[in-house]
């Protein structure tokens, strides 16, 4: 018993000694390719063309993001497109227009991976019911990886992990 007092108070010694990183996604963010997998195979699932595919998966793309107590808003930007999204972080299902066009989406913290997760629910081009999550989850104070993982209504699934590296406090 003694030892096992001894073994909790060691292990609450070392968590208190060990600093924590801030979950803090504050910043402009640029996609470091050479880190990141390709999305070509997720956007011709959702029928994006051969060329629309190959220009979105070369494209240089960067992220602004604000962190409040109780929302993220982050504007992505890339070589064809500009779009803003705002995540209010109470889990709640809302109605919102993206460049995915009219969707439903809902977004929380996961307090274990200490990450943003948002769920956004949407027809693709080609007019299948999607569900695409995205989970962004900072690794240093200058980098943050993104795992993005769709699902077709008809069972098929698609992912690919981004590494985006801190270029600007935002």
């Amino acid at each position: 018993m003694k030892g096992t007092v001894y073994a909790i108070i060691a292990f609450c010694l070392l968590l208190a000694a060990t600093p924590l990183l801030s979950a803090d996604l504050t910043g402009v963010w640029r996609l470091d390719r050479d880190a990141s997998e390709s999305t070509r195979e997720m956007l011709s699932a959702q029928g994006y063309s051969g060329f629309e595919t190959a220009l979105l998966d070369r494209a240089i793309v960067t992220q602004t993001i604000r962190q409040f107590a109780d929302r993220i808003e982050v504007e992505s930007r890339c070589t064809l497109l500009k779009s803003q999204e705002n995540f209010e972080l109470d889990g709640a299902w809302r109605e919102a227009n993206s460049v995915l066009g009219h969707v439903r989406r809902n977004a929380g913290w996961d307090a274990v991976e200490r990450s943003l997760v948002a769920r956004i629910r949407f027809t693709t081009r080609n007019g299948q019911t999607a569900e695409m999550t995205v989970t962004r989850t900072l690794q240093t104070p200058t980098s943050f990886r993104q795992k993005m993982q769709l699902t077709l209504a008809n069972g098929k699934a698609f992912g690919a992990s981004q590494v985006f590296r801190r270029v600007g406090d935002g």
